[in-house]
């Protein structure tokens, strides 16, 4: 995928907060998603629903990771694939993750 290195994706997850507070155990958990996303899409087997309180909670408490989730997605499919909404939610909900352990 070209432009979807760690560097690319690291510069998206910046506008989060202070990078440099992450604890490699919350990037590990981060990394390992993306890596389960990976492997679902290569094998079309996506994600395809996630139940709507979930997603409504997660946007009320953390509006901001709607946003850094659409660039994530962005960096994706710009290597040809095709995220659907229902992967797009669990990327918000494990950058929101991530973004929890960067603020503590």
């Amino acid at each position: 995928m070209p432009g979807a290195g760690p560097k690319a994706l690291g510069r998206e997850l910046e506008d989060l907060g202070p990078y440099a507070t992450v604890d490699q155990m919350s990037v590990a958990r981060f990394v390992t998603h993306l890596r389960y996303l990976y492997a679902r899409m290569a094998r079309n087997a996506q994600i395809r629903s996630v139940p709507p309180i979930l997603v409504e909670a997660l946007h009320e408490a953390h509006p901001d990771v709607v946003a850094v989730a659409d660039q994530v997605r962005q960096l994706i499919e710009s290597g040809g694939g095709r995220l659907t909404e229902a992967e797009v939610r669990y990327l918000e909900i494990h950058i929101a993750r991530l973004a929890t352990a960067m603020r503590e």
